[in-house]
């Protein structure tokens, strides 16, 4: 075979096995391209697409007692609409700017109460906020007879007190000093009233004729129960609760170096140092004997009775510490709050303990609701 009759036979087998065959190759994979990437987008877009369109996020908070076998409590759900669709373009969008996965489109308190055992639940006052796209103004409603009723002010209730034998009920209407105002009403829901401004966290005192409250930085304040007669009766940044007797008030400053409690007549005189202990205060017993302050109990000579170490050295029977906001229930046998420092995660977040801090009671727990199909809220 001479020279030339190799190269030609070297360049027929270089377009039958080489270019031609892989410039075809390359003409029937090209147009699969577009679709395999339309797949993988699609695939990416099932991480958001996959959502439940709708979801209930709810939540309980700020038990107290209404009778012995009563409770009182505040219960906020928020209606929730899914951001992403079932288009991967606005999904991949909206995930690369960090879009939210859901837009809360209506949230719902209510203060409701129910018995000890966690029946017979049942609403005293319904309000509501009202949005329907992503940072849209809210609307605040007063819902009556399953009706929303415009208000100027939204009523987002986050604290609530009880006097039982009145049958009066008082909370605030925003977990924000700035928001905050005061409001009071008889435990069947009617007669609701305004009777503070920018005021939180009202307690009554023991024979139902005042409240106590806060105005953040500006002290703790004492007002007759119909709003009237409003005074000064600890300035600073301080905590507060009344004594039994209701003609002192405990109370502690937040955010100095001084860790003492005090006492202070209601008139603001006769202030004395009672014991060292720098942390939240919670209730007073009925009876005078104890008090909590945070996850401890003390009696009403300041010594310490209860707290989470005693609580983690009892094994076998099982004790647990003070409930977190815990109240002493009328009788004084039992005291309701949320789970506290040593309880197990995730056991509720209304709880009744026993006096002898061995037996626990979940009334209710924080819940999430999907759902796929939206019919009646």
């Amino acid at each position: 075979m001479t020279r030339g009759e190799k190269e030609k036979l070297e360049e027929v087998y270089r377009e039958l096995m080489g270019k031609e065959p892989k410039k075809e190759m390359f003409n029937k994979t090209k147009f699969l391209i577009i679709p395999i990437f339309l797949a993988l987008l699609f695939l990416a877009n099932l991480a958001y697409a996959g959502n439940p369109p709708f979801r209930k996020d709810i939540g309980y908070h700020s038990s107290t007692w209404l009778f012995n076998k009563e409770i009182v409590f505040i219960k906020r759900v928020d209606h929730k609409k899914s951001n992403y669709g079932l288009n991967p373009f606005t999904n991949f969008i909206k995930g690369f700017a960090n879009f939210p996965e859901y837009t809360t489109v209506r949230t719902d308190y209510y203060i409701s109460s129910m018995k000890t055992d966690g029946t017979d639940e049942r609403i005293i006052r319904q309000f509501a906020t009202i949005g329907k796209r992503f940072e849209e103004k809210l609307k605040p409603v007063i819902v009556e007879d399953g009706k929303d009723i415009p208000i100027e002010k939204e009523i987002c209730p986050y604290t609530v007190d009880c006097f039982s034998k009145e049958g009066l009920i008082v909370f605030d209407s925003s977990v924000s000093l700035k928001n905050a105002d005061i409001y009071i009403m008889k435990t069947d829901g009617f007669g609701l009233k305004k009777i503070a401004k920018k005021a939180r966290c009202p307690r009554f005192s023991s024979d139902g004729t005042k409240i106590l409250y806060n105005s953040g930085k500006d002290g703790f304040w004492i007002m007759n129960a119909d709003g009237s007669n409003k005074h000064k009766i600890i300035d600073g940044n301080v905590w507060a609760i009344w004594h039994s007797d209701g003609k002192r008030i405990l109370f502690n400053y937040i955010g100095t170096k001084d860790h003492y409690l005090y006492m202070i007549n209601i008139d603001g005189t006769g202030k004395k140092r009672f014991i060292k202990g720098g942390v939240r205060l919670s209730d007073w017993s009925p009876d005078g004997s104890r008090f909590i302050i945070g996850p401890s109990m003390y009696t009403s000579e300041g010594k310490e009775i209860w707290n989470p170490f005693l609580a983690s050295r009892f094994k076998n029977p099982k004790k647990y510490s003070i409930p977190y906001n815990g109240r002493f229930s009328p009788d004084g046998t039992k005291i309701v709050g949320e789970p506290g420092q040593g309880w197990p995660k995730g056991l509720g977040n209304i709880v009744i303990l026993s006096s002898d801090f061995a037996t626990i009671k979940v009334l209710r727990k924080n819940e999430t609701i999907n759902i796929y199909w939206r019919g009646k809220r």
